[in-house]
């Protein structure tokens, strides 16, 4: 939420010229296709402000970045007690908006016990569909709660984390053709366990063999 509180006081101008900076030492790495996400400003006027200086940045930099929108990354300090009102307001208010300027490819949102339930996750991803966007999902990152399931329910193109995935998770997500998106460094900064990255290629090479 620190973040947060930061990026709604940041300017469109500062917030441009922090990610050029990224961009510029990302390109030098060799990186010349990075997802850019939202989540970190929680109400309208900062999640347009972040995915429009995104569109900015990438309409100047070689660095393609392909965005995405993740309102559902938290619930703010104005909504606590009140979920389902913040999900009422995404939908109601923020997502068409993001539609209608054309501001994101994907939708995202962070399924996770304490967060976005599975019944939540479901409702957010399947408006984001007909609204036109791609989804992808935060899942199973902290506890295994059903996320990596969900995902190749709906047809996720990737589940992000993965951390405490479930066996069924894995075969699932792995029937359906959906990327795993893992981060070690997350996982090491969390003291978590990594995610089972090679149970997953196991089982989709499991898969292939054994044919349709």
């Amino acid at each position: 939420m620190s973040t947060v509180k930061a990026t709604r006081r940041g300017s469109k101008e500062a917030l441009a010229d922090s990610g050029l900076k990224r961009l510029d030492s990302m390109l030098a790495h060799g990186v010349t296709t990075l997802e850019g996400k939202s989540g970190y400003g929680l109400d309208l006027e900062t999640e347009i402000k972040q995915l429009g200086v995104m569109e900015e940045l990438d309409s100047v930099h070689p660095v393609d970045i392909v965005r995405t929108f993740l309102g559902a990354h938290a619930v703010p300090e104005e909504y606590k007690g009140n979920e389902d009102g913040f999900i009422d307001f995404l939908v109601g208010e923020v997502k068409p908006e993001v539609a209608e300027r054309g501001l994101a490819e994907f939708c995202d949102v962070f399924c996770e016990k304490g967060v976005f339930s599975i019944t939540q996750s479901r409702r957010i991803l399947e408006h984001a569909r007909k609204m036109g966007f791609k989804l992808k999902i935060h899942a199973d990152e902290m506890a295994s709660l059903g996320g990596a399931e969900l995902a190749a329910e709906l047809g996720c193109i990737s589940a992000d984390h993965l951390l405490h995935v479930s066996d069924k998770g894995m075969m699932d997500m792995s029937e359906k053709g959906l990327i795993a998106t893992l981060l070690p460094a997350t996982a090491f900064s969390l003291k978590e366990p990594y995610a089972r990255g090679r149970a997953m290629v196991d089982v989709a090479a499991w898969l292939l063999c054994a044919g349709p």
